[in-house]
């Protein structure tokens, strides 16, 4: 899925902090991370099914709180 095509978007409401890292998940959909907190975010329909504060008990093995910019895995 690529979000150049319709970018920039606006981020939807329930995602209230600005995203400093971001990397694919299944089915297209992204993951977007600013310390502990995270949200599976679907730039296709540009909705964000599930937001969390704790990113940590999700990615217990990935120090998001050290990084910064976009994964590519």
């Amino acid at each position: 899925m690529s979000m150049a095509k319709n970018s920039p978007r606006e981020l939807p409401y329930n995602i209230t902090f600005v995203p400093r890292i971001g990397f694919q998940w299944n089915r297209g959909h992204l993951i977007l991370a600013n310390k502990n907190r995270f949200a599976i975010y679907d730039p296709y329909w540009n909705l964000a099914p599930f937001v969390s504060k704790e990113a940590v008990d999700y990615f217990p093995n990935l120090a998001l709180e050290r990084l910064v910019g976009v994964l590519k895995i």
